[in-house]
C-alpha cells in the first residue's frame, strides 16, 4: 500500500463521514462543535487504492493525541502519548489477532507519512511507531 498526504477536501469529508455512518461514536465525533472539518488544514495520509486512512482524531486529551485509522472497514481508535516516544496504544481494545500484524504494518506505513500533526515528516525526523500490547 501507498499512503499519500493530502489536504481533506470536500469529497474526502464526504467518503470519511459515510464510512463513519456504521460506527456512532465516530461519526458523532466528526460532527460534533461545529463540525470536525470546519478548522482549517485538516490532512490525512490515504491509500486510495487500498481504502485505508489516518487522520487525527476529534478527541481532546491534553496528554496524548488521538488518532482514527480506517482499515478493512473498520475505524480503530488509537493515541500516541508523545512524540517524543512515540508507543502507539489502541483505545478500548486491540483489533482481533488475525489483522492485528497487519494492522501494525499499515499504521507505520501511513505514521511515516502523516507524522505526528498531520504535516508530515520534516527534515531528518521521521515518526516511527512501536507498540505495545497494553491495550489503554
Amino acid at each position: 500500500m501507498t499512503y499519500v498526504l493530502e489536504d481533506i477536501s470536500i469529497s474526502a469529508q464526504d467518503k470519511i463521514l459515510y464510512d463513519a455512518k456504521s460506527f456512532d461514536t465516530v461519526e458523532k465525533q466528526f460532527l460534533a462543535r461545529g463540525g470536525y472539518f470546519s478548522s482549517p488544514n485538516r490532512r490525512w495520509a490515504v491509500d486510495q487504492e487500498n481504502d485505508c486512512y489516518l487522520l487525527v482524531a476529534p478527541v481532546h486529551s491534553r496528554s496524548k493525541r488521538h488518532y482514527y485509522f480506517f482499515y478493512k472497514n473498520e475505524f480503530y481508535l488509537i493515541h500516541v502519548a508523545s512524540q517524543i516516544d512515540p508507543v502507539v496504544y489502541f483505545q478500548k481494545s486491540e483489533p482481533p489477532e488475525s489483522v492485528l500484524e497487519d494492522i501494525k504494518y499499515e499504521l507505520k506505513k501511513a505514521f511515516l507519512v502523516h507524522g505526528y500533526l498531520g504535516f508530515g515528516n520534516f527534515g531528518s525526523f521521521e515518526f516511527h511507531v512501536k507498540f505495545e500490547s497494553t491495550t489503554a
